[in-house]
C-alpha cells in the first residue's frame, strides 16, 4: 500500500469514493437535507482545493482518502471492501502507544489532528486509542 498526496486529476475519484461510503454507512442517520450539504460540500471545488488530501493506494486503486483543513479531519474515508485491514488504524506501534496511522504519515502528523466524527468508526479506530465523546466515551 501506498501512501500519497492526491493530486488534481485524482479529485474525481476521491470525492467519488468519500461519497459512496457516505451514502452507505452515514447517509442513512442524516435527514436529506445534509446529505444534500455533504453532497454540495464534496462537490464545492474551491473548497476541495483548500483541503490537504491523502489517499492509500493499492497500484492504482484509491482504498481511502483522508483530507485536512488545518488540524481538522475535514474527510476520513475508507472504501467497504477494505475496511478493518489497517488502512486507517495500521496496527504500527508507536512511542505514545498509539498505532501508526498509515494515511496520516504522508506527511500529515497523527498528534494534533481532530475530527468531529459520528461515533459510527469507533469500534475501528478502538485500536488506535481514539476515544469518541458522550455516548460513545470508552476508558483509555
Amino acid at each position: 500500500m501506498e501512501i500519497r498526496r492526491i493530486q488534481g486529476g485524482e479529485l474525481p475519484a476521491a470525492m467519488d469514493l468519500c461519497w459512496r461510503v457516505f451514502l452507505e454507512f452515514e447517509a442513512p442517520e442524516y435527514p436529506p437535507e445534509g446529505v444534500e450539504a455533504f453532497r454540495a460540500y464534496l462537490s464545492d471545488i474551491e473548497q476541495v482545493n483548500h483541503l490537504t488530501l491523502f489517499g492509500a493506494w493499492e497500484g492504482q486503486e484509491l482504498l481511502g482518502v483522508l483530507a485536512a483543513e488545518g488540524s481538522h479531519i475535514a474527510l476520513f474515508f475508507v472504501d467497504p471492501a477494505f475496511h478493518r485491514q489497517g488502512i486507517s488504524g495500521g496496527g504500527r506501534p508507536r512511542a505514545d502507544h498509539g498505532s501508526q496511522l498509515p494515511l496520516c504519515s504522508g506527511g500529515l502528523p497523527p498528534a494534533g489532528l481532530f475530527s468531529h466524527g459520528r461515533g459510527t468508526a469507533v469500534p475501528g479506530r478502538h485500536p488506535i486509542h481514539a476515544h469518541g465523546v458522550g455516548a460513545n466515551m470508552k476508558e483509555p
